[in-house]
């Protein structure tokens, strides 16, 4: 089963401050997979200013700004791209893609990084056109039918070193994360989602 939460963390740890420079893009291929539990990262280099083809088809290339590329998996199946700009804003844009999706939006990506945001994409775990994953009653079912979404989603605050100091459910709303009492404080699993008080 996909676990957003290691999307989100993937997320944060590469949008941690210093991560977006082109000097340390090389090594974000590296993160362990204690750090990213749910996602691997199969490549991160530097790519210059000027014509890029993310397929490497240069009938394909179209001018972009300098900036850090890194590619992976999420789980088993969701291929991902996340675009870190030279010039980075500060903003992050996710580039979604229509209809039965399964590919990468590239042409939106493109767009979010000539802006200057840090941008990301993926695949939703099948190829455009194989709509084999559609007839997965579990998948679907529990999710969009069923209204059960994944139990947990967890995000990250990640220190200067690149590790995560403190970790906190995400609640959907109203909620909040609420400490149980017991446990640490600097972690996720001391924390339950509750209902905020009645007044």
């Amino acid at each position: 089963m996909l676990r957003l939460g290691g999307w989100i963390i993937l997320v944060v740890l590469l949008l941690a401050p210093g991560a977006v420079h082109a000097a340390e893009c090389s090594a974000l291929a590296g993160l362990s997979a204690d750090r990213l539990p749910h996602a691997s990262i199969s490549a991160a280099a530097p790519v210059a200013a000027g014509p890029f083809s993310p397929d490497g088809d240069p009938a394909h290339a179209a001018p972009t700004p300098a900036f850090c590329r890194v590619v992976g998996v999420i789980g088993q199946s969701v291929r991902f791209e996340i675009w870190l700009p030279d010039n980075w804003n500060g903003k992050f844009l996710m580039a979604a893609a229509g209809g039965g999706a399964g590919y990468i939006n590239y042409a939106d990506m493109r767009k979010a990084l000539a802006a200057g945001y840090a941008t990301a994409a993926t695949d939703t775990g099948h190829v455009a056109g194989d709509n084999a994953w559609m007839g997965n009653p579990d998948l679907l079912d529990r999710w969009v039918v069923g209204g059960a979404p994944p139990s947990r989603i967890e995000a990250s605050h990640v220190g200067a070193d690149g590790r995560a100091t403190r970790t906190r459910p995400l609640c959907a709303w109203p909620g909040a994360a609420r400490w149980d009492g017991v446990g640490d404080t600097d972690k996720a699993a001391s924390f339950s989602c509750a209902a905020p008080p009645r007044s």
